[in-house]
């Protein structure tokens, strides 16, 4: 994990430093740019509300501490307070922001003081993020005021440790890496349907999943904290180092195998519990639990593909024949099957790419150049390779289809598909 990656995500340092483009007296293109603007600062605001405690798990809180219909309607207010501030606090670091981006897009702008400027730019980003982390904690701090039972009081200890769990997901995600960051096993129980949270009493259906689910935010709880604090420790580090002109390859060095270390430690905490869970859940939710997972821990190989929309809109067509429906459902059960070895490819290639990428953060050397460059193009060979197989698996669909299906297969609009777009890309049509 590069800290340098985590400092600049979080506030949205990824400023554009091309010329401006300038069309005087042109009220459309004039139109264009504000909107584009405002896409821009949109999503300038989205990176730096990474941090912040949503309205979903404000409520998700409150559920862990089992609150009363009176106690719920102050927790929500009190969230609706500190989500006021924390916006308060981003909106003024995108003003800055803009201002900084505005300044070195002046045509007589000074190049010269591009460090000096990046330094304050830098002591504002601190700023923010101290702010950001110190609401976040006051906000979990007063519910913990609204216990009025022992009960409660250990509901807010498992919001402390959920809190702790948000933290450390969102800040391991935002390495720059391919492989991307931590998963949370609680949030993908959560997200199925019906839904699988942890109970200390381990009942209904899936006790036995839930009880394996408790045992891990409580184990988990602790290791995520210390990493969380050791996070933020090495933003400040690194960011004060940096605004004093003191930058040392050797203290980013550290902090990076540091945090790398706690990463690889909290990751084989969730391999653990990911498989036990798996084991202990009945035997008709253990494929939904695994595709959740691998979605959540590996989105971009497992997020629906080109096959799957195909799929999906074929079988909603109103005219198909019992035949047709019958290759569709084949396709997809042959596609499975092809495609789990297809995509462990892409994920060893992932992770040995990203393990060559991390070496490339000390000392270079032409042979550990030329090994990044192999598994850059193997990683590219298990994407197109993937792909052909989407592509495979597609067109046999939209050949058990007559033409007047084909036509009246969904289009692009709303993310549905284009079969005519389907059919030129692969060579027909």
């Amino acid at each position: 994990m590069e800290s340098k990656w985590m400092v600049a995500a979080i506030v949205g340092l990824g400023m554009t430093l091309a010329e401006p483009c300038v069309l005087p007296g042109i009220s459309l293109a004039w139109a264009q740019e504000a909107e584009a603007q405002a896409d821009e600062d949109d999503e300038m605001m989205q990176e730096m509300m990474v941090l912040s405690i949503s309205r979903e798990s404000a409520t998700f809180y409150a559920d862990l501490m089992d609150m009363d219909e009176l106690q719920r309607e102050v927790a929500l207010e009190m969230h609706r307070e500190y989500l006021g501030k924390y916006r308060d606090a981003a909106t003024t670091m995108r003003d800055v922001m803009r201002k900084t981006e505005e300044r070195m897009e002046e045509e007589d702008f000074d190049w010269e003081e591009m460090e000096d400027i990046m330094r304050d730019t830098m002591k504002v980003a601190m700023g923010f993020m101290e702010r950001a982390v110190t609401l976040g904690e006051q906000y979990v701090e007063d519910l913990g005021a609204l216990a009025a039972s022992d009960t409660q009081q250990a509901g807010h200890q498992r919001v402390v440790r959920t809190r702790a769990r948000e933290m450390a997901v969102a800040m391991s995600n935002m390495n720059g890496g391919l492989d991307g960051g931590l998963v949370d096993l609680i949030a993908i129980a959560g997200s199925m349907d019906p839904p699988v949270l942890p109970d200390e009493n381990g009942s209904g259906d899936a006790g036995a999943a839930q009880q394996a689910l408790y045992e891990y935010e409580r184990e988990l709880g602790d290791q995520c904290a210390l990493f969380v604090d050791r996070a933020l420790g090495a933003f400040r580090e690194m960011a004060e180092a940096f605004s004093a002109g003191n930058e040392d390859d050797m203290l980013e060095s550290r902090l990076e195998d540091e945090m790398e270390a706690m990463v690889e430690q909290i990751s084989a905490i969730n391999e653990r519990y990911a498989r036990r869970v798996e084991t202990v859940m009945p035997g008709r939710m253990r494929d939904a639990w695994d595709a959740a997972y691998k979605k959540a821990r590996w989105p971009q190989v497992y997020a629906p593909s080109d096959f799957h929309r195909v799929h999906d809109a074929a079988l909603g067509l109103g005219d198909l024949t019992d035949d047709q429906r019958g290759v569709i459902e084949a396709a997809m059960g042959q596609y499975a099957r092809e495609a789990a070895p297809a995509n462990k490819a892409w994920i060893d290639a992932i992770a040995e790419l990203d393990e060559i990428n991390s070496q490339l953060g000390g000392e270079w050397n032409e042979g550990l150049w030329e090994k990044y460059q192999a598994k850059q193009e193997a990683l590219q060979q298990a994407q197109a390779d993937r792909a052909a197989l989407d592509e495979r698996f597609a067109e046999r669909v939209l050949a058990a289809l007559t033409p007047q299906q084909r036509e009246a297969m969904p289009n692009a609009t709303g993310g549905a598909v284009d079969a005519d777009a389907v059919i030129r890309e692969m060579g027909g049509g």
